[in-house]
């Protein structure tokens, strides 16, 4: 679910990236990964869950900062 969201994300025609940037950013969402890539290992349909994953993250790591500094929401 997590690399479905992050691929709907990376789409410039979708418009809901801050409702489940929002969503996947807590604390039971993309923060429970601890990023060993097994689930990247196994898919059957071999996509990089693992690496969605890690990509959100960074983008919720830039959006904090963002906010923390005063700066625009993305």
């Amino acid at each position: 679910a997590l690399a479905l969201a992050q691929r709907y994300n990376l789409d410039s025609r979708d418009g809901g990236a801050r409702q489940r940037l929002d969503s996947t950013a807590s604390e039971d969402g993309v923060w429970e990964c601890t990023f060993v890539g097994e689930c990247s290992e196994v898919c059957p349909k071999h996509v990089d869950p693992a690496g969605a994953i890690q990509q959100m993250k960074l983008a919720a790591s830039l959006d904090w900062f963002g906010r923390l500094l005063g700066g625009k929401e993305s």
